[in-house]
């Protein structure tokens, strides 16, 4: 919004660099109250003002962010270094874009597309990400200085159905094509990880993927018989809950894995596997069931 001669004169400046267009008014005020009347002070407005006048805002910003009440001190700073974590690592111009303007996000109340710095965002017509609880984390735990980039393609008329949060860490790929759906309860992607859903991918409740997994519900080019007829159609694919996919596996298409299980690092998942099972195979050896009362949790094991 343009409210005065300067804003004018520098967007003169920048429109030719920029992709813009004309909304309505009435349309900008349902999400902008304060045009009208002023928000208040909010939480800790006074004391950033007050800092404000002998501090730059960032050091403003990180006074008024740092901890204080009945809490117990390590409880504090950690809340205290999370959230400041979090400010410094986000992309704030993306964030607001995707979380407050941009029509494909459909949040429910309380969820964000978290859009930590290198995060490659491209959605076509009519893509949608439906966030029903949790929020989305793109390119998380990067390490300090770098520029790893994490990538999410939505194709044309295609969904993400988010049923609770995503933890997608640096140099991941999702890419849902079009027409497809990708639907995911809690679960995490570790780096080198790569999704790409041409039908139907579902991925249960706290699922965990290791580094460099790929999971794919399609070949994504034909294999013909002698007729010329394609052999090799898209199969959906369904992970249940609570599954551990470790280092360097890959699950192809129509393959479901059952809830509980565990795969073994550089395993190729060409068939289905009952719940909690504890299973493993290369490219050049078949898949092997190893124990059929598999369990796994999140806790590392140097804390044993």
């Amino acid at each position: 919004m343009i409210n005065s001669m300067k804003g004018k004169e520098l967007f003169g400046q920048i429109k030719e660099d920029i992709l813009f267009e004309k909304r309505s008014l009435d349309e900008a005020v349902k999400g902008n109250p304060s045009i009208f009347e002023s928000a208040g002070e909010q939480g800790k407005s006074e004391l950033f003002f007050q800092l404000r006048k002998t501090m730059k805002v960032s050091d403003a910003i990180k006074k008024c962010l740092e901890p204080q009440g009945s809490e117990s001190e390590e409880h504090k700073q950690t809340l205290f270094r999370k959230g400041w974590s979090i400010l410094t690592s986000v992309d704030l111009i993306k964030f607001i874009h995707y979380n407050f303007f941009c029509k494909a996000i459909l949040r429910e109340k309380g969820c964000y597309l978290m859009t930590y710095k290198n995060c490659i965002i491209d959605l076509e017509k009519r893509a949608k990400i439906h966030m029903k609880s949790g929020n989305i984390q793109l390119g998380a735990s990067k390490l300090k200085g770098s520029k790893a980039e994490t990538y999410l393609r939505m194709g044309e008329d295609s969904s993400w159905i988010s049923n609770g949060d995503a933890v997608l860490f640096y140099n991941t790929q999702v890419e849902v094509q079009k027409n497809a759906t990708l639907e995911t309860g809690y679960f995490s992607a570790n780096c080198g990880t790569v999704i790409v859903c041409a039908k139907k991918i579902t991925l249960g409740e706290n699922v965990m993927l290791g580094r460099n997994v790929i999971i794919y519900d399609s070949d994504h080019h034909q294999i013909v018989d002698r007729n010329g007829q394609m052999i090799n159609y898209d199969g959906e694919v369904t992970i249940g809950d609570h599954v551990w996919l470790t280092s360097g596996v890959t699950v192809t298409r129509g393959v479901t894995i059952g809830e509980g299980s565990i795969i073994t690092p550089q395993s190729l998942v060409n068939k289905d596997l009952p719940p909690y099972a504890l299973a493993g195979g290369s490219a050049s050896a078949n898949l092997v069931i190893i124990n059929k009362n598999a369990s796994w949790n999140r806790e590392s094991t140097h804390q044993r």
